[in-house]
Protein backbone atom coordinates (compact mmCIF):
# COMPACT_ATOMS: atom_id res chain seq x y z
CA UNK A 1 0.00 0.00 0.00
CA UNK A 2 1.39 3.29 -0.89
CA UNK A 3 1.93 5.87 1.88
CA UNK A 4 -0.25 8.40 0.16
CA UNK A 5 -3.49 5.56 0.70
CA UNK A 6 -2.24 4.47 3.77
CA UNK A 7 -2.33 7.76 4.66
CA UNK A 8 -5.78 8.29 3.24
CA UNK A 9 -7.24 5.17 5.29
CA UNK A 10 -5.89 6.68 8.74
CA UNK A 11 -7.54 9.83 8.14
CA UNK A 12 -10.62 7.95 6.84
CA UNK A 13 -10.48 5.48 10.50
CA UNK A 14 -9.84 8.35 12.45
CA UNK A 15 -12.19 10.84 11.07
CA UNK A 16 -15.15 7.99 11.43
CA UNK A 17 -14.16 7.08 14.89
CA UNK A 18 -13.97 10.64 16.18
CA UNK A 19 -16.75 11.85 14.47
CA UNK A 20 -19.21 9.20 14.16
CA UNK A 21 -18.92 8.25 18.32
CA UNK A 22 -20.30 10.15 21.22
CA UNK A 23 -19.32 13.47 21.04
CA UNK A 24 -18.00 14.98 24.50
CA UNK A 25 -17.32 18.28 23.38
CA UNK A 26 -18.23 19.71 20.06
CA UNK A 27 -16.44 23.08 18.58
CA UNK A 28 -16.10 22.81 14.80
CA UNK A 29 -14.82 24.98 12.63
CA UNK A 30 -17.58 28.28 11.39
CA UNK A 31 -16.27 28.06 7.80
CA UNK A 32 -16.07 31.68 7.81
CA UNK A 33 -13.81 32.76 11.00
CA UNK A 34 -9.81 33.60 10.55
CA UNK A 35 -7.15 32.38 12.79
CA UNK A 36 -4.25 32.83 15.15
CA UNK A 37 -0.99 31.51 15.76
CA UNK A 38 0.50 29.09 17.79
CA UNK A 39 3.77 27.73 17.95
CA UNK A 40 6.18 25.85 20.20
CA UNK A 41 10.03 25.59 19.86
CA UNK A 42 10.25 21.78 19.74
CA UNK A 43 8.24 18.66 21.83
CA UNK A 44 10.88 18.69 24.34
CA UNK A 45 11.07 21.74 24.57
CA UNK A 46 7.59 23.42 24.60
CA UNK A 47 8.03 27.17 24.78
CA UNK A 48 6.32 29.42 23.06
CA UNK A 49 8.26 31.10 19.81
CA UNK A 50 5.91 33.88 20.31
CA UNK A 51 2.28 33.09 21.32
CA UNK A 52 0.16 29.75 21.94
CA UNK A 53 -3.39 29.84 21.92
CA UNK A 54 -5.70 28.38 24.37
CA UNK A 55 -9.39 27.49 24.76
CA UNK A 56 -11.60 26.04 27.18
CA UNK A 57 -13.77 22.69 27.66
CA UNK A 58 -16.01 21.24 29.60
CA UNK A 59 -16.90 17.48 29.53
CA UNK A 60 -19.92 16.41 30.91
CA UNK A 61 -19.12 13.10 31.99
CA UNK A 62 -16.11 11.50 32.90
CA UNK A 63 -13.90 9.43 30.75
CA UNK A 64 -10.61 9.16 29.53
CA UNK A 65 -9.09 11.67 26.09
CA UNK A 66 -8.75 9.41 22.72
CA UNK A 67 -8.99 11.56 19.78
CA UNK A 68 -8.62 15.32 18.63
CA UNK A 69 -10.39 16.68 15.56
CA UNK A 70 -9.01 20.62 14.68
CA UNK A 71 -8.83 23.00 12.11
CA UNK A 72 -6.45 25.59 11.04
CA UNK A 73 -4.98 27.70 8.16
CA UNK A 74 -1.74 26.63 6.71
CA UNK A 75 0.71 29.31 5.39
CA UNK A 76 2.76 26.72 3.05
CA UNK A 77 1.38 23.59 1.26
CA UNK A 78 4.53 21.75 2.04
CA UNK A 79 3.28 21.94 5.61
CA UNK A 80 0.36 19.30 4.82
CA UNK A 81 2.33 17.58 1.80
CA UNK A 82 4.23 15.55 4.35
CA UNK A 83 3.55 14.95 8.22
CA UNK A 84 4.45 17.62 10.37
CA UNK A 85 4.26 17.54 14.29
CA UNK A 86 1.76 19.53 16.79
CA UNK A 87 1.97 20.05 20.41
CA UNK A 88 -1.17 19.56 22.09
CA UNK A 89 -1.60 20.30 25.99
CA UNK A 90 -4.28 20.31 28.89
CA UNK A 91 -4.45 22.72 31.51
CA UNK A 92 -6.44 23.36 34.71
CA UNK A 93 -8.88 26.35 35.48
CA UNK A 94 -7.62 28.93 37.31
CA UNK A 95 -10.93 29.94 38.43
CA UNK A 96 -10.43 33.17 36.72
CA UNK A 97 -11.64 31.94 33.03
CA UNK A 98 -8.10 31.26 31.72
CA UNK A 99 -5.42 28.47 31.62
CA UNK A 100 -3.70 27.43 35.48
CA UNK A 101 -1.63 24.59 35.95
CA UNK A 102 -0.08 21.96 32.99
CA UNK A 103 -1.53 18.76 33.36
CA UNK A 104 -0.88 16.97 30.63
CA UNK A 105 0.63 17.26 27.07
CA UNK A 106 1.74 15.21 24.02
CA UNK A 107 2.82 15.52 20.55
CA UNK A 108 1.02 14.24 17.77
CA UNK A 109 1.69 13.87 13.89
CA UNK A 110 -2.20 14.12 12.49
CA UNK A 111 -3.52 13.18 8.76
CA UNK A 112 -5.05 16.33 7.15
CA UNK A 113 -7.79 17.23 4.79
CA UNK A 114 -8.90 20.58 2.75
CA UNK A 115 -11.74 21.86 4.76
CA UNK A 116 -12.74 25.04 2.71
CA UNK A 117 -11.88 28.93 2.74
CA UNK A 118 -11.79 31.14 5.53
CA UNK A 119 -13.30 34.62 5.52
CA UNK A 120 -9.57 36.00 3.33
CA UNK A 121 -10.11 33.08 1.24
CA UNK A 122 -7.00 31.38 2.75
CA UNK A 123 -7.91 27.44 2.74
CA UNK A 124 -8.32 25.87 5.74
CA UNK A 125 -7.47 22.29 6.48
CA UNK A 126 -9.14 19.77 9.18
CA UNK A 127 -6.83 17.75 11.04
CA UNK A 128 -7.01 14.56 13.09
CA UNK A 129 -5.53 12.19 15.37
CA UNK A 130 -5.61 10.05 17.99
CA UNK A 131 -4.63 10.84 21.65
CA UNK A 132 -2.71 8.30 23.32
CA UNK A 133 -1.46 9.80 26.88
CA UNK A 134 -4.36 8.33 28.74
CA UNK A 135 -5.36 11.95 30.61
CA UNK A 136 -8.71 11.76 32.76
CA UNK A 137 -11.37 14.06 32.20
CA UNK A 138 -13.56 14.63 35.16
CA UNK A 139 -17.30 15.53 34.35
CA UNK A 140 -18.20 18.98 35.00
CA UNK A 141 -14.67 20.87 35.22
CA UNK A 142 -13.06 23.14 33.20
CA UNK A 143 -10.02 23.00 31.60
CA UNK A 144 -7.83 24.43 28.51
CA UNK A 145 -6.56 22.88 25.31
CA UNK A 146 -3.27 24.35 23.67
CA UNK A 147 -2.90 23.14 19.96
CA UNK A 148 0.39 24.47 18.76
CA UNK A 149 2.50 24.14 15.55
CA UNK A 150 5.97 22.68 16.56
CA UNK A 151 8.59 24.85 15.20
CA UNK A 152 11.36 22.35 14.51
CA UNK A 153 9.63 19.53 12.71
CA UNK A 154 7.38 22.34 10.50
CA UNK A 155 7.93 22.97 7.16
CA UNK A 156 10.11 26.08 7.67
CA UNK A 157 11.51 26.59 10.80
CA UNK A 158 11.22 29.82 12.55
CA UNK A 159 8.28 31.11 10.58
CA UNK A 160 4.35 30.45 11.32
CA UNK A 161 3.10 27.79 8.88
CA UNK A 162 0.47 27.04 10.83
CA UNK A 163 -2.30 29.13 12.66
CA UNK A 164 -5.54 27.64 14.79
CA UNK A 165 -8.65 28.63 13.10
CA UNK A 166 -10.73 30.99 15.30
CA UNK A 167 -15.28 30.22 15.77
CA UNK A 168 -18.36 31.67 16.23
CA UNK A 169 -20.42 31.85 18.47
CA UNK A 170 -18.71 32.35 21.81
CA UNK A 171 -18.52 29.37 23.75
CA UNK A 172 -17.72 29.79 27.53
CA UNK A 173 -14.89 31.75 28.11
CA UNK A 174 -13.09 33.49 25.67
CA UNK A 175 -9.89 32.25 23.96
CA UNK A 176 -6.57 33.49 25.17
CA UNK A 177 -3.11 33.78 23.83
CA UNK A 178 0.26 33.23 26.03
CA UNK A 179 3.60 34.78 25.55
CA UNK A 180 7.30 32.86 26.44
CA UNK A 181 6.62 35.01 30.08
CA UNK A 182 2.88 33.75 30.70
CA UNK A 183 1.47 36.88 29.98
CA UNK A 184 -1.75 36.18 29.21
CA UNK A 185 -3.77 37.99 25.85
CA UNK A 186 -7.42 37.80 26.59
CA UNK A 187 -10.16 38.18 24.79
CA UNK A 188 -9.20 37.67 21.36
CA UNK A 189 -10.87 39.08 18.38
CA UNK A 190 -11.31 37.53 14.75
CA UNK A 191 -9.95 40.41 12.06
CA UNK A 192 -12.99 39.64 9.51
CA UNK A 193 -16.70 39.88 12.31
CA UNK A 194 -14.07 41.51 14.46
CA UNK A 195 -15.97 39.52 17.57
CA UNK A 196 -14.60 38.15 20.26
CA UNK A 197 -14.10 33.87 19.35
CA UNK A 198 -13.42 30.59 20.33
CA UNK A 199 -11.03 28.04 18.97
CA UNK A 200 -12.15 24.92 16.81
CA UNK A 201 -11.63 21.85 17.43
CA UNK A 202 -13.69 18.50 18.73
CA UNK A 203 -12.30 16.40 21.18
CA UNK A 204 -13.14 13.24 22.42
CA UNK A 205 -12.96 11.00 25.45
CA UNK A 206 -14.00 7.42 26.63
Amino acid sequence: MSQRIAALVVFTCLSSSVLQAQQYFRQPWDQYSNAHESRVESCANPIPTDLIDLDDFRFQQSGTLDGIIFWGKVLDSAQIESAHGYYVAIYDDNGACGPGALLHSECITPASQFAFMDCTGDSVYRFVSPLTGGFQVTGGENYWLQVSEIDDESANVGVDDFLWSNRLPLRMCPAAQMDSSGNLFQPLFDICSWQQVDFSFILRAS
